[in-house]
């Protein structure tokens, strides 16, 4: 199940990449080529950029490579654990306060179009909060494994 949903986090980012880089390029061809621009595709890397950017949280908390002060991990067992807890629960409170906002939002603006693409705005809304529900679940597994174990990761 933990290597089904590695590869679905995995694969869903790759995409989203891929597809934004895919239209860039093609965008820069008509452009400067063709010199004819698509008015569509700078809004689709925009929401594209977005996309990964949330989609990717998960990621980024799986591999422990989001941002962080690496002096944490070179005090004593017990304080350095104390420390992690601390910042596992408290972006656990901003992921979840973040993707319940993203939630709200969603219905209010579910008649609200984008410009070129004509794409309704609260799907970008809910990419954004299964993003940050993704990196809840794995701040919660990482809480879980830091209780049981003492160890993180």
């Amino acid at each position: 199940m933990r290597d089904m949903i590695r590869e679905y986090e995995d694969t869903i980012a790759v995409l989203v990449l891929v597809a934004t880089f895919i239209v860039v390029v093609v965008s820069v061809f008509f452009r400067y080529v063709l010199n004819d621009s698509l008015i569509w595709a700078e809004e689709f890397a925009r929401f594209g950029l977005v996309a990964i950017t949330f989609v990717a949280t998960g990621l980024g908390f799986r591999k422990d490579s989001h941002i962080r002060v690496d002096l944490v991990d070179r005090l004593p067992g017990p304080v350095a654990r104390t420390i992690r807890l601390f910042v596992l629960l408290v972006s656990l409170a901003v992921v979840g306060f973040l993707a319940l906002q993203a939630v709200r939002i969603m219905p209010i603006l579910s008649n609200s179009r984008s410009a070129a693409m004509e794409m309704p705005i609260s799907w970008l809304y809910a990419v954004v909060a299964a993003g940050l529900a993704g990196g809840g679940v794995r701040i919660v597994v990482e809480v879980i494994s830091l209780a049981r174990t003492g160890v993180f990761r």
